[in-house]
């Protein structure tokens, strides 16, 4: 015997897979263990979730409609023994009588009602649906949500979250921090699965996010990508995502100001055509009047000197410099050219390094930077970053 699916979510055979999904939803709001914590819950839950895994899918409803088809198809075709002819014992007659009593009985017990807010359930998903951006298509639902973790739907949803926060924590440019949100680009490196759900609907995850600003937009301190570990968690059917350790970037975007917001505008425009000046009408000739004595020579030209590129600059921007040791940096030579040479080496060694040493660069890079912030004298400055290299050489070896 095949377990009935569509009793066990209280639909029929040709109920579309929208009404099989509301249901589903109904069934598991109804008897997830956070709000029903009974024993009997939890063993119909399980009984959901298995027959949600066949009739969600729709190569295994199908291959499940068929043997359910072909086994009806035994049954039915099954012919009655007229008792007159039968020549057996009472013992035999009684013992047919119980085994077609539990072949029947599957049958005769009429399917659960389905629940009344079934409707309305089914017109929240489609308007879910029509109002997802085309960028977060929600994957296939299912008990395996390892997947989602590093998924586009996933990033997308970290992405504009974080730009609401920041919105919301200025308290203005709501509509520019949604264009920017548009015109970034989130990566998700090394995800990992904290916790999921028994009927697949939420995930936790954690991963290391990095955000590209586009060009002719940066954070506070010059920073155009906004990196760190960011856990989130997934709920694919109301198409929600909560964030934790999210501060940092929040901050950062928060620090967009109005010169930096109305840049943003220049995002949306196109590009203006190389011969955009054709059409405009050529200037008149200027006609010129004849002096009635001789013109005073033209004065000499002042030849202004070429001014070369300093090589003191740092590797960040001093335009951003706000810490008493970033404005040291950006006063000595031998500071910038030492800061230079440190991002050389933490920028190859994070691009050749594996998994776990590019995590530990990481995590020491946010550690390097708290002790250089503290640094009140060039020596100590000086001293941060001669340990700095020398740390960055110990994990790329392996030490």
């Amino acid at each position: 015997m095949i377990p009935d699916h569509y009793a066990t979510l209280g639909v029929t055979p040709t109920s579309p897979d929208a009404v099989i999904r509301a249901a589903y939803l109904e069934l598991m709001r109804r008897y997830h263990p956070d709000r029903n914590p009974s024993a009997a819950a939890a063993t119909r839950v399980s009984a959901i979730t298995d027959a949600y895994a066949v009739l969600g899918v729709p190569e295994r409803r199908a291959r499940y409609d068929d043997r359910r088809a072909r086994l009806r198809a035994m049954q039915a075709s099954t012919v009655p023994v007229d008792r007159r002819e039968m020549r057996m014992g009472p013992w035999l007659a009684a013992a047919f009588g119980v085994v077609a009593i539990a072949v029947a009985l599957p049958f005769l017990i009429p399917p659960p009602l389905t629940p009344p807010e079934l409707p309305a359930q089914v017109a929240e998903v489609k308007q879910a649906r029509a109002m997802a951006p085309p960028e977060q298509a929600e994957p296939a639902p299912g008990p395996n949500m390892a997947a989602l973790c590093s998924s586009q739907f996933a990033s997308g949803l970290i992405k504009r979250e974080l730009f609401r926060r920041a919105a919301r924590a200025r308290g203005s440019h709501a509509a520019a921090f949604e264009r920017l949100a548009g015109h970034s680009a989130a990566r998700l490196d090394s995800p990992a699965v904290a916790q999921a759900s028994e009927g697949g609907g939420t995930v936790d995850c954690t991963a290391f996010v990095a955000v590209d600003l586009p060009a002719g937009i940066a954070a506070q301190g010059g920073l155009r990508t906004l990196t760190g570990t960011i856990g989130y968690s997934l709920q694919t059917a109301a198409r929600t995502i909560r964030l934790t350790d999210a501060g940092p970037f929040v901050e950062l975007l928060a620090t967009l100001g109005p010169v930096r917001i109305a840049a943003i505008e220049t995002l949306d425009r196109p590009a203006l055509p190389a011969d955009a000046r054709a059409d405009e009408p050529a200037a008149a000739p200027v006609r010129r009047v004849a002096s009635p004595g001789p013109s005073p020579p033209p004065p000499a030209a002042r030849v202004e000197p070429q001014r070369v590129a300093s090589r003191q600059d740092p590797s960040f921007s001093c335009e951003f410099a706000k810490s008493r040791a970033q404005r040291s940096i950006c006063n000595s030579a031998s500071l910038a050219a030492l800061d230079r040479e440190t991002a050389s080496l933490y920028g190859r060694s994070l691009g050749g390094a594996e998994a776990s040493a590019r995590a530990l660069l990481l995590q020491s890079n946010g550690q390097f930077l708290a002790r250089r912030y503290n640094c009140s004298s060039e020596s100590c400055v000086h001293g941060a970053y001669v340990a700095r290299i020398r740390e960055i050489k110990d994990i790329a070896a392996g030490q």
